[in-house]
């Protein structure tokens, strides 16, 4: 993905590997609660190439592609 700025000064790339769903409540909490911290904004036309290729990845399910071509549409 290139350098993305903030603390993702160094080239970044996406981890596909598997990773359970968050609850939409958990993941708030979290933000919430200070555990997860966003560090940088994303350009809209480089985040819908990156859902795309995680919608099409190889161990995302079916479920989860789904939400994701959603989330694909509204941002189109």
């Amino acid at each position: 993905m290139g350098l993305l700025g903030g603390s993702l000064r160094a080239k970044s790339w996406v981890d596909l590997r598997y990773l359970d769903d968050f609850e939409g409540i958990g993941f708030k909490r979290r933000v919430n609660g200070g555990r997860i911290v966003p560090v940088t904004l994303m350009r809209r036309d480089v985040l819908v190439e990156l859902l795309d290729c995680v919608a099409a990845a190889e161990d995302t399910t079916r479920l989860q592609e789904q939400a994701i071509r959603d989330e694909l549409t509204r941002l189109r």
